[in-house]
């Protein structure tokens, strides 16, 4: 059986659109090699629409504090966090991380909490599992959103060699180093909130939305001597994450459920690496043949969800009630 912690009507993080927010819970749910953590919300008094929740890389189910409260009631959120983020545990020493992986712990979630169909909701890397398992699994999906996720990373046989590498070359570095030192918890949050934005251009978050993912990104260290990330620092061998060009246009005629895409105005590492504004764009063209699909451009960055919620819940709530995804 999975561990619930429950608490009654989360106030410090309530959106400014927020309706009523019934509950939220703990989870820990087993998987072979640990547990997969994650916060379930329920939004109003049921009965309840099942949706999960996914983050992107190197974020935690807090990504989704801001926006939530502001779904339409009759939902039921479980936002996880993926294998070496968060508080979910860690792959072996030794084991890697790949996309498709992510997809059958998407499943394994899903199971375990008896959950026949659901819509999905994901962020960034998180949009790109939804979609994928909306593809490999449309009976199973009632809806997708995707928020600034457009598809995975597409690969070219002509990049592969030096790109694998280079990984190599990286992964064996990471293997050397020691455990991490300890930090106080306001280097902690400055280390996330200046990577952040180095990663996704300056101002891709701001000091409160990142102080949603340093809850669940840190611990205490083993020593005591102050705190350590939780995710998995193999998780910044993202180069090789993402799946030949070929096989993402077929995932995306594949996607056949009703399917919000919110794309944020700004740049991002996705938008910004190699092929990716074309691949982006002929994948966008291919989401467009499903009648049920939906484009909405907002101003923001890429964690414009957690920055300015307001600009993203009004279309999600079109949606919702478009297509009856809520109770």
């Amino acid at each position: 059986m999975f561990l619930i912690n429950r608490h009654r009507q989360v106030g410090s993080i309530r959106s400014p659109l927020a309706r009523l927010v019934s509950s939220t819970s703990s989870l820990s749910i087993p998987v072979p090699w640990g547990s997969i953590a994650a916060v379930q919300w329920t939004l109003g008094d049921g009965p309840y629409t099942d949706w999960v929740a996914v983050h992107g890389l190197l974020d935690n189910a807090g990504t989704f504090n801001k926006i939530i409260p502001g779904l339409p009631e009759g939902i039921r959120v479980t936002c996880i966090d993926l294998p070496g983020h968060g508080l979910s545990s860690k792959l072996a020493a030794g084991s890697l991380y790949y996309m498709l992986d992510h997809v059958a712990t998407l499943q394994r979630v899903k199971d375990y909490l008896g959950m026949e169909k659901c819509v999905l909701l994901g962020h960034s890397m998180g949009g790109w599992i939804c979609g994928l398992y909306a593809a490999i699994m449309p009976e199973q999906v009632l809806g997708l959103v995707s928020i600034d996720g457009i598809k995975p990373i597409s690969r070219y046989s002509d990049g592969m060699i030096p790109r694998i590498r280079e990984y190599f070359g990286t992964l064996e570095k990471l293997e050397a180093k020691r455990n991490e030192k300890g930090m106080s918890e306001e280097e902690a949050f400055d280390k996330l909130f200046k990577g952040t934005n180095m990663l996704h251009g300056q101002g891709a978050i701001t000091e409160e939305a990142a102080r949603c993912l340093l809850t669940r990104g840190i611990i205490k260290s083993a020593s005591g001597s102050g705190f350590v990330f939780t995710r998995d620092i193999k998780h910044i061998l993202k180069d090789l994450y993402g799946i030949a060009h070929e096989y993402n246009t077929e995932f995306a005629a594949n996607i056949r459920c009703p399917h919000l895409l919110v794309r944020a105005s700004a740049e991002n590492a996705a938008t910004a690496w190699g092929k990716e504004k074309e691949a982006m764009e002929e994948v966008l063209s291919i989401y467009n043949r499903n009648k049920l699909f939906t484009l909405a451009d907002v101003l923001g960055s890429h964690h414009v969800h957690l920055n300015n919620p307001e600009r993203v819940l009004p279309h999600i709530d079109t949606f919702v009630r478009c297509h009856q995804l809520s109770n």
